[in-house]
């Protein structure tokens, strides 16, 4: 389930056995990511941790496509 802002989710393989969900998020224009065991709360957002300003996401997503899956 998407929360409110919602860019996209990544799959993130930290072993074969082992595989994370987490959903990147802007508020207030900012970028935030958040476990998808986050529960969403009442204002639309999960509960999630400051990862940089929205002028910057694009560099970013980069980062992050070279190591993980990202999902739209």
């Amino acid at each position: 389930m998407e929360s409110k802002g919602h860019i996209c989710f990544v799959r993130i393989y930290r072993n074969p056995e082992c595989v994370d969900m987490v959903e990147y998020f802007e508020r207030n224009g900012d970028i935030f990511r958040a476990p998808m065991s986050c529960v969403i709360m009442p204002d639309g957002y999960r509960v999630g941790r400051f990862e940089c300003p929205v002028r910057m996401w694009d560099q970013l997503k980069e980062l992050i496509a070279s190591h993980h899956e990202i999902i739209v």
